[in-house]
């Protein structure tokens, strides 16, 4: 009754394990071209509120900063050889610079001079 009840046990415990994604298994499902173009619109729109802060409201640069990241992670995710990375990574830092988030900026330029030395 002991090894019914311990191999049901270990069943249940393996199967509710299986169905957590990794994060290899995540994907944005969008092209490193669709990735690197939503990141440039994005970027635009980051661009027109911070340079013009007297028609604009700079609270919200921090969304707008949110959805750089979520697009710059997917490219590092997703496509870590990419030739456009660089840039757009070097893009990221300055915008993450301007909303105070020197850690992110820091974390995306770091990566661009340990992933890519030959492009500085």
């Amino acid at each position: 009754m002991k090894k019914i009840l311990l191999s049901l046990g270990v069943a249940v415990l393996l199967s509710s394990c299986g169905g957590q994604e990794t994060s290899t298994e995540k994907k944005s499902g969008f092209s490193e071209q669709q990735l690197v173009n939503g990141f440039e619109s994005v970027r635009g729109k980051f661009n027109i509120v911070f340079e013009n802060p007297k028609d604009h409201d700079q609270n919200d640069l921090k969304p707008l900063n949110d959805s750089l990241v979520y697009y710059v992670d997917a490219l590092v995710a997703e496509y870590p050889k990419s030739s456009q990375l660089p840039e757009v990574l070097c893009r990221a830092g300055i915008s993450s610079l301007n909303v105070k988030n020197g850690a992110k900026a820091l974390e995306y330029l770091n990566y661009v001079v340990d992933s890519f030395p030959k492009h500085i």
